[in-house]
């Protein structure tokens, strides 16, 4: 990713952001593994990275960690950026998230980032125990970025949660959740043109067809988990035929990124597979996959 980066161009050369889907820190004392887990592995990008908290960031350990989110909180939702004194030399500022989800704002795209919550599975964004304020929040956030593009502000609309609405392997998919993002979609008069997961340690793509609004859409439904603390086995997509309204068209076992890039017509993501056996720094890495969303007919290629 930091090949990807020219630090003398970061306006006009370089990735605004990365942005990572969760599982940032693994097991017991979370507040303490950020050094060896986060901020040294990371420690040759130069950009800002923005967060959703995975299950694992939310898991409580009563010695240790008996507070779900703390160390997450603590280096993503800070009241100000500051350099963590756990980061020690290593130069990265703390982020100022206003919480474990979250709308960014930006010039080709709006990110609705949504927190999943800490079972292992499924995912959710509501409950008895989280209770109803996220799902409530993503219906009014559609309907303000409804009321811009009634205005004429037409961008790319991203969701993102740690589980996979969709999975062939390393975990299940979490159609509940799926399904209470559709009712608030519905509520909120808006879809999505790209969905974003991580949680199953390997690449997936789909693409769902629905009509919403009586529109017919294809919308490309993406699992990015390959940069992780392993890789998983994951099923072949070769061959395989539609189930219900989606397709499942592309699956990497490996380690590799996505690349997003968004202008006023078109939103793509593009799979960068990274080869862990090759003896170069950098490591080798070649396009694995790509996706292309045309943002006014709402279809894929």
């Amino acid at each position: 990713m930091a090949t990807d980066y020219n630090a003398a161009k970061p306006h006009t050369a370089s990735p605004a952001f990365f942005f990572h889907l969760g599982d940032v820190i693994y097991g017991p004392g979370k507040d303490n593994a950020y050094r060896g887990e986060f901020y040294e592995p990371y420690v040759h990008y130069p950009g800002k990275i923005v967060a959703i908290p995975g299950n694992h960031d939310g898991e409580v350990f009563p010695k240790s960690d008996p507070a779900t989110l703390k160390a997450f909180l603590n280096n993503f939702c800070a009241a100000a950026p500051s350099v963590p004194a756990i980061a020690g030399t290593i130069f990265r500022q703390t982020m100022n998230q206003p919480g474990v989800y979250w709308l960014l704002n930006a010039p080709f795209v709006d990110i609705v980032a949504l927190y999943s919550n800490a079972a292992e599975n499924p995912g959710f964004i509501w409950g008895a125990i989280p209770g109803p304020a996220q799902k409530a929040w993503l219906i009014q956030t559609l309907k303000t970025i409804g009321t811009q593009r009634k205005g004429g502000q037409r961008k790319a609309l991203i969701f993102a949660t740690h589980h996979p609405p969709y999975t062939a392997g390393g975990h299940s998919p979490s159609t509940e959740m799926l399904a209470d993002i559709d009712d608030a979609c519905n509520k909120g008069g808006l879809m999505p043109d790209m969905f974003l997961a991580g949680h199953a340690h390997s690449y997936q793509r789909y693409t769902r067809d629905l009509t919403f609004n009586g529109r017919a859409l294809q919308i490309p439904y993406l699992v990015a988990g390959t940069g992780g603390i392993n890789d998983q086995a994951v099923h072949s997509a070769a061959g395989k035929p539609k189930t219900g309204d989606h397709t499942f068209e592309s699956s990497l076992q490996g380690y590799g990124y996505l690349l997003i890039e968004a202008n006023s017509t078109t939103l793509t993501a593009t799979m960068f597979q990274v080869d862990v056996k090759s003896t170069t720094i950098p490591k080798k890495k070649s396009l694995f996959d790509q996706v292309k969303v045309d943002l006014a007919h709402g279809t894929v290629s």
